[in-house]
């Protein structure tokens, strides 16, 4: 191992011989890291959604006040309407938030679905075929 250490070093020796040494690659130091952002206060979330507010964008998902209407209308809580209880009354209440949301907001089934407690797509959609044939023996 030591032969080839020698061969190696007068091998270079014979390269470099003459030619200059190599350069030295000075590198420009890292930039300064950037300042840390500040956090926003909650007077800064309040402003905000005050101004989203005055522009008609920000508040509650019209689907969620489509269901706060249902439940005040049936004089039920929101979680007795996301229950899987089987009473009349929350049943009621579930086939007209299944028909409302659908026909008002135009959501899918899967939608409407998971919005109402996780249920299937069949079961939202046989409850508005059921309100729709309750309002037609009216």
């Amino acid at each position: 191992m030591n032969d080839l250490q020698q061969h190696y070093k007068a091998v270079k020796a014979r390269l470099w011989a003459g030619a200059p040494p190599p350069p030295v690659v000075v590198r420009p130091p890292p930039p300064p890291p950037p300042p840390p952002r500040s956090t926003p206060t909650s007077d800064q979330f309040r402003e905000a959604h005050e101004l989203l507010k005055v522009a008609g964008v920000a508040g509650v998902p019209r689907w969620k006040l489509i269901l706060r209407e249902v439940c005040a209308l049936h004089s039920i809580t929101l979680d007795q309407l996301t229950s899987h209880n089987r009473s009349k009354k929350f049943i009621d209440a579930r086939m007209l938030a299944y028909y409302r949301l659908h026909k008002e907001l135009g959501l899918s089934l899967p939608q409407i679905g998971r919005y109402i407690g996780d249920r299937d797509h069949s079961t939202v959609f046989y409850g508005i075929k059921r309100y729709e044939l309750n309002l037609r023996r009216r």
